[in-house]
């Protein structure tokens, strides 16, 4: 619908044990195309083969009740933030921050830990995951206007919650929060620390970490990101990076 983001839920309801009868529509529909010669042989997803209209005939033998609701999403978090900035952005940085929804983004990711005692504290109660190369899963949550990310390198999981304030994105760590001010740039996206609080308390920024976040797309087309973060006396914490695609367009 033009430029607006529209989420669509579809509920189906089964009554008088109809219920286990569902999952096999879906095994049926695909076995009649396989016969009639509309689906070749072969493993692949099969959540694209099959659309909701096909189903129709096979729901009026059972108790069922469908219906679809749709509402509007607005913006995204960046884009409210960023306004005429952010469709400056390379695409795919601009895709990545337009997802919302459960498939989210998937690629590879590289993490390195700290070795200092005190890094390697600080990087365990963050549940940052440890030295090594991993399949990379970022899934995105939005409501009231916060996204929440997950971060899954491999079975690791660390996750933030984004908010905007002061037209500052703010990125929560559980007590912890730090404000950005994005910084668009030629091939993609900088992050700048102004302000960051503990348990509510703001603290000056002599004494906040050493964060250097940057995004962009590289020649192959793919979103790229690469954090460090850093605190006095103990040095690096931790270091991630990789890449994305929209999981919907396959890594």
């Amino acid at each position: 619908r033009g430029a607006d983001a529209v989420e669509r839920r579809w509920t189906l309801v089964a009554v008088q044990g109809d219920g286990p009868e569902i999952p096999t529509l879906a095994a049926a529909l695909l076995a009649e195309d396989i016969f009639a010669g509309r689906l070749k042989a072969g493993a692949r997803d099969s959540a694209s083969l099959l659309r909701l209209e096909r189903f129709d005939a096979a729901f009026a033998g059972l108790a069922l009740a469908t219906r679809i609701e749709e509402r509007i999403l607005p913006p995204a978090l960046y884009e409210r933030l960023m306004g005429a900035d952010f469709a400056a952005l390379p695409p795919m940085v601009r895709a990545i921050h337009d997802i919302r929804s459960d498939a989210g983004a998937a690629g590879e990711g590289r993490v390195a830990r700290g070795r200092n005692p005190i890094a390697r504290l600080m990087a365990a109660i963050a549940r940052f995951p440890p030295t090594g190369d991993y399949p990379l899963h970022v899934g995105f949550a939005g409501q009231d206007g916060r996204e929440r990310w997950t971060r899954d390198f491999g079975g690791h999981l660390f996750s933030s919650e984004l908010s905007g304030q002061g037209g500052l994105a703010v990125e929560r760590f559980g007590p912890m929060r730090f404000g950005f001010a994005l910084a668009p740039a030629a091939d993609g996206l900088a992050m700048h620390l102004r302000r960051w609080s503990v348990f509510g308390l703001r603290l000056p920024l002599f004494l906040a970490p050493r964060i250097a976040a940057r995004e962009w797309q590289d020649e192959d087309g793919r979103f790229r990101l690469d954090v460090r973060l850093r605190f006095p006396l103990a040095g690096e914490i931790v270091h991630y990076s990789g890449w994305l695609r929209p999981a919907r367009e396959g890594a």
